[in-house]
């Protein structure tokens, strides 16, 4: 997509000055000059006890239900906030936005923002620089790292040579052909030494926030860690494996991101309610084909009670997405399958192979969940907000949907988002759900009984295709992944207490934020809300087709244009 001074801070304390001898390693593209000496550490401040208020949390009006930060109690009933929300869609009404967070909510929560680090695929940088202050858009040291190429690249270089000299551009090395930098995530760092990771869906473009559904996570603001002023710099221990897990997922930048692996080292992470799920280009063998990919995401679920094998028959794990590649029945049952479907569960069948540990039998092979996709129709691109251009962020080969379509039509349900709220904003978002549905229909009422108990969610860029998820080579004993993806993983044991079966996790819905939960057991409930409605709607066979996006469509939209199927 083409692209279509005063400071309050010290505008030379960046991570830049972190480490200049690293910079000066680096490749020559880009490079900001180092800050002065004196301010080189200006980082290293003591944490802020723990007691005192998170300030400058506040967002708008809008993304309050709930707070991000707050939880909020009845008398009956505790509601935690899980960390994500569905971003505000420009152009639908505010009835529809309630609890959605705009860019704006995520870049001015009430502490200005010191430097930030962002990813992400297609940047339309003059379009994001216009969500920030007029002052901020040179004074806040930023470095992208992006996949844009062609014309957009060249225009965001000519753009940073005229302007914007605060801005440094990093493009990854992908070293598997047809790989993609597809990531999605920024790394905010705030002037009060606190520190944001966001994760979401959505390219730095207009029509990804302005039509199209999206969803982001957030971090709770991060503080530094506890050191003495006498210490001499060392790297701190480590408080999360989310922790962990940021760091080799950077490191797979090599030194670029240097800098920035040194920063959040110094921050506590231990506040982090998910699991971090990545993939990296490369070909992985042993250990570090568990890190990446599906196979990352097989090894935390093997670790995520779902209740009795007898409960977790039914169980569906929904897998949603905007982009389908060529993917192969084998590998979408058998290999990303029997990732998703990876459990602990509380009984034991003996035809399951299990390995014990303790009091848990942990299911190799993974329990009986049904796997279903929901992608858009072309009738739900055609009556999108955007007609058929919708269907330019949808793609999907026709030659690949012609050797698919046999098997993959039974797993198939149509985008349907009234209850959501997001029935005619096309979907870019991508999630992978586990659930157990309650309720078949009900009313939309706040404290009306929740459609599902949701076993865990999976929000990330990754769509359905080997490229992204990784593939299993040489008799299982290398993983191939070509692209980056980012994503974060979670499910209620990461909240619980002592008492591990006090909180679930319910489906939300535009209109009933704070369902209840059919279990009356839970006293704690982490609302969600789906972006779309529940139960699914299939695919009818005949009438529905998947949409591909290189078949031009004589049918005018109800905007009135065709499509060409030009993408």
């Amino acid at each position: 997509m083409p692209v279509s001074s005063d400071s309050s801070l010290d505008s030379t304390s960046t991570l830049e000055d972190l480490s200049a001898q690293e910079d000066a390693t680096a490749r020559s593209e880009g490079q900001l000059a180092n800050g002065p000496q004196e301010d080189k550490e200006w980082w290293k401040v003591k944490k802020r006890p723990r007691e005192e208020s998170n300030e400058g949390n506040s967002i708008s009006e809008r993304a309050q239900l709930p707070s991000l930060n707050d939880r909020e109690a009845s008398a009956e009933v505790e509601y935690v906030h899980p960390g994500v929300s569905l971003t505000a869609v420009t152009e639908l009404p505010d009835s529809e936005n309630r609890g959605c967070m705009s860019l704006r909510d995520i870049l001015y929560q009430g502490t200005p923002i010191k430097e930030m680090l962002q990813f992400n695929m297609k940047v339309d940088l003059e379009w994001f620089l216009a969500h920030l202050d007029e002052n901020d858009r040179q004074r806040i040291p930023m470095t992208i790292v992006h996949g844009s190429t062609g014309e957009n690249a060249v225009l965001m270089k000519e753009l940073i040579s005229k302007s914007y000299q605060n801005v440094k551009l990093v493009q990854p090395y992908l070293p598997v052909p047809y790989g993609t930098h597809h990531s999605k995530a920024m790394l905010l760092f705030f002037t009060d030494s606190t520190l944001q990771v966001v994760i979401h869906t959505a390219n730095l473009v207009a029509g990804d926030w302005d039509y199209r559904t999206q969803e982001v996570w957030q971090s709770p603001r991060l503080h530094l860690k506890s050191y003495s002023e006498s210490e001499s710099y060392v790297p701190l221990a480590a408080t999360s494996q989310f922790e962990l897990d940021l760091i080799a997922y950077l490191r797979a930048y090599e030194h670029r991101l240097t800098k920035f692996i040194k920063a959040i080292q110094q921050y506590d992470f231990s506040p982090v309610r998910a699991v971090l799920i990545a993939s990296t280009p490369g070909y992985h063998t042993n250990a570090n084909m568990y890190k990446w990919g599906h196979m990352r995401l097989r090894d935390v679920l093997r670790r995520v009670d779902v209740g009795s094998v007898e409960d977790s028959r039914n169980d569906l794990v929904i897998c949603q997405f905007s982009s389908i590649g060529s993917v192969p029945h084998a590998w979408f049952t058998d290999a990303l399958g029997a990732s998703l479907r990876s459990s602990t569960v509380s009984q034991f069948e003996p035809s399951m192979v299990s390995k014990v540990s303790g009091s848990k039998k942990r299911i190799l092979g993974g329990t009986e969940a049904n796997l279903k996709i929901v992608y858009p129709t072309l009738y739900n691109v055609r009556d999108s907000l955007m007609g058929w251009r919708a269907g330019g962020a949808l793609p999907h080969d026709y030659k690949n949907w012609l050797k698919q379509k046999d098997w993959m039509m039974p797993y198939l349900h149509r985008w349907k988002g009234v209850r959501s709220g997001r029935d005619r904003a096309s979907p870019h978002i991508k999630t992978y759900t586990r659930l157990r549905l309650q309720t078949q229909s009900k009313d939309d009422k706040e404290g009306e009984p929740a459609d599902a108990e949701i076993l865990w969610h999976l929000v990330t860029s990754a769509n359905l295709s080997r490229a992204a998820w990784g593939d299993l080579q040489k008799n299982g004993t290398q993983f191939m992944v070509r692209s980056y993806e980012l994503g974060v993983l979670i499910y209620p044991a990461l909240w619980k207490n002592e008492n591990e079966r006090e909180i679930a996790m319910v489906n939300a819905t535009r209109d009933n934020p704070k369902p209840t939960c059919k279990d009356q057991a839970y006293r704690r409930l982490i609302p969600i809300r789906l972006p779309y409605d529940l139960p699914l709607t299939p695919y009818v066979p005949g009438k529905d087709e998947a949409w591909t996006w290189d078949v031009s469509r004589e049918e005018v939209d109800w905007l009135g244009f065709r499509w060409d199927g030009s993408r």
